[in-house]
């Protein structure tokens, strides 16, 4: 045999070696990346919970604050009209505005 063919049968093994591990390597890194994906996909589902309930309480709050401004302005509406009523009334009776 020619000694470039016990180089060639030497270097077989090597290459092999070398395809195996380059494959192992593509799988390792691809459970890899699938496990923080699923990872990642579960803190992005936990924070977009977080928020929608964050978002919730934000619109009750809101809505409460919007009922609480409501009545307030109904009761200095009514006491706009009630004051209004007795300064006629004494500008009736014919008391000056000091």
């Amino acid at each position: 045999m020619e000694p470039s063919l016990y180089s060639l049968l030497a270097q077989i093994p090597l290459v092999g070696i070398f395809i195996w591990f380059v494959l192992e390597m593509m799988k390792r890194y691809g459970e890899e990346r699938s496990s923080r994906d699923v990872q990642w996909r579960e803190f992005l589902k936990d924070l977009r919970d977080a928020q929608n309930v964050a978002i919730a309480r934000l619109a009750e709050e809101i809505k409460c604050i919007a009922i609480e401004v409501a009545q307030m302005r109904e009761s200095l509406n009514r006491h706009e009209v009630n004051t209004e009523r007795r300064i006629n009334g004494l500008k009736k009776k014919g008391v000056e505005e000091v």
